[in-house]
């Protein structure tokens, strides 16, 4: 086999070498900057698109929320794309670093923003916000990525624990807890969500954790009353807990999970089916519940109102007269009759 002549190959190398040295400094070039403007120019835009689809949300100009909602995507994908022709993501810079994984955030490219975090930290590793927000992204990525983030989230959780700071020690407790759930480590992530609760009784991230393990669990009444706790929630929190819930559903019947046949547990149980809208199911439950307990007003209005949902006006309307037979004094559910009174028979 011909060899390459030893001049070629040393020159070779320090070609690579100076190429590799100079990458992490090519966002100061001044095609890079120019770059790097213009992604700051098409963030800008991207941004007032989504407050116009803010503003038009939820009225009859649905087709212009639309609208603003696909520019400022476009807009925030032309930004990462600017960014990333300016070698920013191997910058030495970290502050233009953050500003990159910000914009990855927006376009749901975790992976880019967990590394330019982790990037971003190695330059100043004494900001506990890029080791959490690295390890955060990581967490998102998922199981591909797990030990980054848990090398991320126990530097994070260390220098919490040491500064005595409650708030991100239980925002990095419930990041691992997410983390090992999302391994199949149930005990390791329950640990971690009671962590973080002992950190911070009311962080939101870990009581939902926890309602998705529970409901795995066949703790039907806790998950219930967390959730009734909770109460209403912005959207991606209510997002998160319908995913929670949709977890813990399956891992309960995946796993054959059971609870102890009591009215109160299967009426936590058909709450619970219910939001997830599984309506066929919800009514078994709601049923059991009329089974072991006859009287029991809110079951059986709860029982009316699934079976006129899901067309059974028969049912409903039995499950409402019942109700009244019970007790009587219930303008509403005597509204609920009348409302199918014109119904089939």
């Amino acid at each position: 086999m011909e060899r390459f002549p030893r001049r070629q190959l040393v020159t070779l190398a320090l070609a690579i070498f100076v190429l590799m040295a100079s990458l992490p400094h090519l966002s100061c070039s001044p095609g890079s900057a120019q770059r790097i403007e213009d992604a700051r120019g098409a963030l800008a835009e991207a941004e007032e698109q989504l407050e116009l689809a803010r503003e038009t949300f939820g009225t009859a100009r649905q087709d212009e929320t639309n609208e603003h909602l696909r520019n400022a995507q476009d807009g925030f994908v032309k930004a990462r794309d600017l960014y990333l022709e300016a070698w920013t993501d191997l910058s030495s810079d970290a502050e233009l670093l953050e500003e990159f994984a910000a914009c990855a955030v927006r376009t749901e490219d975790y992976d880019l923003a967990a590394k330019a975090y982790r990037r971003a930290a190695t330059y100043r590793p004494e900001n506990n916000e890029y080791w959490l927000e690295a390890g955060r992204n990581f967490v998102r990525v998922g199981k591909g990525m797990a030990d980054e983030a848990r090398e991320a989230l126990e530097v994070c959780q260390a220098r919490a624990l040491d500064a005595g700071d409650t708030g991100l020690a239980a925002q990095t407790s419930t990041l691992l807890g997410h983390l090992y759930r999302k391994l199949a480590l149930y005990e390791l992530a329950r640990e971690y969500y009671e962590s973080a609760r002992t950190s911070d009784p009311d962080h939101l991230g870990a009581r939902l954790g926890l309602i998705g393990l529970d409901f795995r669990e066949g703790r039907v009444l806790e998950a219930q009353m967390a959730v009734d706790q909770a109460g209403q929630l912005a959207p991606s929190d209510a997002s998160f807990l319908e995913m929670m819930l949709q977890f813990g559903y399956a891992g309960f019947h995946e796993s054959h999970a059971w609870f102890v046949d009591r009215a109160d547990d299967h009426m936590a149980y058909a709450k619970l089916l219910t939001r997830l809208s599984r309506l066929s199911e919800a009514i078994l439950a709601v049923q059991r519940v009329v089974d072991l307990d006859a009287r029991n007003v809110v079951a059986l209005n709860l029982l009316g109102s699934l079976a006129r949902e899901s067309g059974d006006t028969a049912r409903a309307r039995d499950a409402f007269n019942r109700s009244l037979a019970v007790d009587p004094d219930q303008p509403r559910t005597r509204e609920a009759i009348e409302g199918l009174a014109s119904s089939p028979q």
